[in-house]
């Protein structure tokens, strides 16, 4: 009796039983995860580096593992025959959203630290660039083809996108980086209406006034407000500082205001105020119109004053009485009374 020894020659040998063989035994899926999480691992030692060194070589790197961990996410789940295990699908297309979304951060802190310093340095472009990175995160993430990703990340995925983008413009303009009562405040250089406050409140609001036109065609009403909402408050926070700066110079937070500074700023304060009582009279119901749901059609002609009759007031005439009514005209019927 002979015993056949396998080799990598045998007749038994095949590229398959070599794949699964350098993935532990795992099929495509597996591996492209365990890629993943190799990645993921090498990403954390290099934010590691990063926090203790705060170099942009770091932030390229780490920006770099990112993409890789993202891009072994995205083809696992689509890997994964459509319809089966939508809820791992799911969770793979989200976490390579997340790990892409953590590869841009990293990538666009590198190019800030490379071109305006390490924060807080030119504080109000930054606000800009962030609002303007994290909205047009969520505008990619509409463009991209319904195959590369689940449609409730698609969903989902773009209104967290939205609100990062309005969160970090509110938070930022009103308190973070305002160069009056911010807590890391700045100089303002430049010359008057053309400085870092019309990038840094300007900007922002006109990006968010574009955006709010592109959620009221895509039937996000919420964000639609929102975003209106807030570009206007940057708009008026950049006539206040604007206003400030022309009496205070480029130090907004220690100079003295002059008397005629105070008063112009009270006027604009109340002009701002009047601007926003117009258009919440103008978006608001008007007092005595007709209303909505009545039609033209009903309406007495010639400027009669005689009511107008409704289909509603016909069909209430037509029904018959209810058995509440009947039973109420049995018993004031003396016939129908009881016997004493």
């Amino acid at each position: 009796m002979s015993t056949q020894r396998l080799g990598p020659s045998g007749p038994n040998y095949s590229p398959q039983v070599r794949v699964q063989a350098i993935g532990i035994g795992l099929g495509a899926p597996g591996q492209l995860i365990c890629a993943a999480a190799l990645a993921l691992l090498l990403a954390l030692a290099a934010w590691l580096w990063l926090l203790a060194s705060g170099a942009y070589v770091a932030a390229l790197l780490l920006a770099a593992l990112l993409a890789g961990t993202a891009a072994c996410l995205g083809g696992c789940a689509r890997s994964l025959s459509p319809g089966e295990d939508s809820g791992l699908g799911i969770a793979l297309h989200a976490g390579a959203l997340i790990c892409a979304l953590a590869a841009g951060t990293a990538l666009l802190i590198a190019v800030l630290q490379a071109l305006l310093g390490p924060a807080p340095a030119a504080s109000l472009p930054r606000l800009a660039v962030w609002t303007g990175f994290w909205l047009a995160c969520a505008a990619l993430l509409a463009l991209l083809p319904k195959a590369w990703t689940a449609e409730p990340v698609r969903r989902w995925g773009g209104r967290a996108l939205a609100v990062m983008a309005m969160l970090w413009a509110l938070l930022s303009g009103v308190s973070l980086y305002n160069p009056w009562w911010g807590m890391v405040p700045a100089r303002v250089q430049g010359l008057p209406l053309l400085n870092a406050l019309l990038i840094g409140y300007a900007l922002p609001a006109a990006l968010l006034l574009w955006a709010s036109a592109h959620w009221h065609e895509a039937g996000e009403a919420w964000l639609n407000a929102a975003a209106k909402r807030i570009s206007a408050l940057l708009a008026a926070l950049w006539v206040m500082l604007e206003v400030r700066r022309a009496f205070t110079g480029p130090d907004l937070t220690h100079a003295a205001v002059s008397t005629l500074g105070a008063w112009l700023w009270a006027v604009v304060l109340i002009a701002l105020a009047l601007a926003a009582l117009l258009l919440l009279t103008r978006n608001g119901p008007r007092a005595g119109g007709p209303a909505k749901s009545e039609p033209d059609a009903y309406r007495p002609a010639g400027g009669s004053t005689m009511p107008a009759l409704r289909p509603s007031m016909l069909l209430r005439q037509s029904q018959a009485p209810s058995a509440r009514v009947r039973g109420r005209a049995k018993r004031a019927d003396p016939n129908w009374a009881p016997p004493q």
